[in-house]
């Protein structure tokens, strides 16, 4: 999870699984329990799809992933003095 605005009230979610299966979310607090907990629309492809890469590979005490997010897909903007 990453909350890119420190603000303890949304951020976003990169999960990837041994194989290499991805899934991602935002979390929006506003959108509260009501709607099915703080993420976007659920588990769902109906949700948001942020542009990302990843790589995951079985080793023989587990599995490693390396993980690519863009600046661009956390609607980062460019600043000198950042906490995350």
């Amino acid at each position: 999870m990453i909350d890119s605005n420190l603000d303890r009230r949304g951020g976003y979610v990169f999960q990837i699984n041994p194989l290499g299966t991805q899934i991602d979310r935002v979390i929006v607090e506003e959108l509260g329990a009501a709607n099915g907990g703080d993420f976007d629309t659920g588990w769902d492809d109906a949700g948001w799809d942020g542009v990302w890469t990843s790589e995951a590979r079985l080793v023989p005490d587990g599995w490693t992933a390396t993980v690519e997010i863009p600046f661009k897909t956390l609607n980062f903007t460019h600043s000198e003095n950042v906490s995350w």
